[in-house]
C-alpha cells in the first residue's frame, strides 16, 4: 500500500498561507471601503477597476476557502484526497492572473505618465506577456495532470521557472522605473520633494515584498521539492498585489488633499539700488514663484513665476510677506514625518 503524503509536511505551510490571505483580503476589502467612500474625484475608470479587482480578489478567496475545506476536513475521512490536486487549485492559479494582471499595468501606466517613455512601459509588457504565456502554460498542463507529483515533472519545472523568474524581473523593474522617473521629477520646493520621497519610498518597499516573494517561491521550488512552500508564497502573492493597488489608491487621495492648493513657496532675490545722494531706493523688479502640485491620476507640478514692479514701500511690505511665507513653510516642513 502506498505512503499516502503526510498533512503536516506536505501541507502545512500551504494551509497556513491560506489563514494569511484570508487576513490579508479582509485588510484589502477595509481599504476598499475607505477607498470607495473617500474617491469622489478620482475618474471613473479609476473606480471601475478598483471595483473589478475587488470582485476577482473575492472569487478568488472564495475558491480559496473551498481549497482549506477539502485538505482540512474532507482528508480526514478520505487520505487518498491530499494525493490530488483539487480543482480549486488550478481555479485560483486561473484567477489569480487577470488580478494581478491589472495591478501590474496600473503600475506600467503609472511609469508612462511620469515618463512618457515608450521604452520603460513596452519592456516590462514584453517581459510580462512572455511571464502569462508560461503561466497559462502551467495552469493547463495542472488542470490536465491534477496530481501534486506531477507539479515536479520537466515540462512543469520549466514553465514554473519561467514565469516565476519573469515575475523577480517584472516586479523589479517596474520599482526601477517608478524610483527614475520619480528621482528625475525632483523639485527644490520643500513639499513636493516631500510628496515625491513617500512615492519613491512606497514603490521601493512594494517592489521589495513582491521580488522577495517571487524569489521565495521560485527558490522553494526548487529546493523543497517534496512541500508546497512554494504554493503558500503563490498564494500571498496575489493578495499582496491587490493590496498594493488600493493602498496606492488611498494614498493618491491624501496626496491630493495635501498637494491640491496653491502655494507661495519664496522669491527671488531682491535687486536694490540705491542713489548716492539721499540713499533713496529705486523701484525695483520682484519675481514670485508658485508651484501648484496636483496628486490625481499622475503627479504634475506647475511653476509659475511673475514680474512685478514695486516701489520702496512695496518693497518693505513684501519683504515682511516673504519672511512670513518662509517661516510658515519652514514650521511644516519640520512638523513633516517624512
Amino acid at each position: 500500500m502506498a505512503t499516502q503524503p503526510s498533512v503536516t509536511h506536505l501541507f502545512g505551510p500551504f494551509i497556513e498561507s491560506l489563514g494569511i490571505s484570508y487576513l490579508l483580503y479582509g485588510i484589502g476589502i477595509a481599504q476598499a471601503c475607505i477607498y470607495f467612500v473617500r474617491s469622489e474625484h478620482d475618474s471613473k475608470w479609476m473606480r471601475r477597476i478598483t471595483t473589478v479587482l475587488i470582485i476577482f480578489e473575492t472569487a478568488h478567496t472564495a475558491v480559496l476557502f473551498r481549497t482549506l475545506y477539502v485538505y482540512s476536513v474532507m482528508s480526514i475521512d478520505n487520505p487518498a484526497l491530499l494525493a490530488d490536486m483539487d480543482w480549486s487549485v488550478p481555479t485560483a492559479l486561473a484567477i489569480s492572473i487577470p488580478l494581478e494582471t491589472i495591478v501590474h499595468l496600473f503600475y506600467i501606466y503609472r511609469i508612462w505618465t511620469f515618463g512618457r517613455s515608450y521604452v520603460m512601459a513596452i519592456i516590462p509588457i514584453i517581459i510580462y506577456i512572455f511571464r502569462n504565456g508560461w503561466f497559462f502554460y502551467t495552469v493547463i498542463e495542472i488542470i490536465m495532470h491534477p496530481t501534486w507529483e506531477a507539479v515536479h515533472t520537466t515540462s512543469m519545472k520549466r514553465a514554473f521557472i519561467c514565469f516565476l523568474s519573469s515575475d523577480v524581473l517584472v516586479d523589479i523593474f517596474l520599482a526601477s522605473g517608478m524610483v527614475y522617473h520619480l528621482g528625475h521629477s525632483w523639485s527644490r520646493f520643500k513639499r513636493t520633494q516631500s510628496v515625491l520621497y513617500m512615492l519613491m519610498i512606497y514603490a521601493i518597499n512594494t517592489g521589495v515584498i513582491f521580488a522577495v516573494t517571487n524569489s521565495l517561491a521560485l527558490i522553494t521550488y526548487l529546493t523543497k521539492g517534496d512541500t508546497l512552500y512554494f504554493a503558500a508564497f503563490l498564494t500571498i502573492n496575489s493578495k499582496l498585489y491587490a493590496n498594493s493597488f488600493l493602498g496606492l489608491a488611498n494614498m493618491r487621495r491624501v496626496l491630493r488633499k495635501k498637494m491640491d492648493t496653491p502655494i507661495i513657496i519664496g522669491t527671488n532675490e531682491f535687486s536694490t539700488r540705491r542713489r548716492e545722494q539721499g540713499m533713496e531706493m529705486t523701484p525695483v523688479g520682484v519675481e514670485i514663484t508658485q508651484e501648484t502640485l496636483k496628486v490625481s491620476d499622475s503627479v504634475h507640478s506647475d511653476v509659475k513665476t511673475s514680474r512685478y514692479d514695486l516701489s520702496p514701500r512695496d518693497m518693505s511690505v513684501m519683504d515682511t510677506a516673504v519672511s512670513e511665507t518662509h517661516t510658515k513653510v519652514s514650521r511644516n516642513s519640520s512638523n513633516s514625518p517624512l
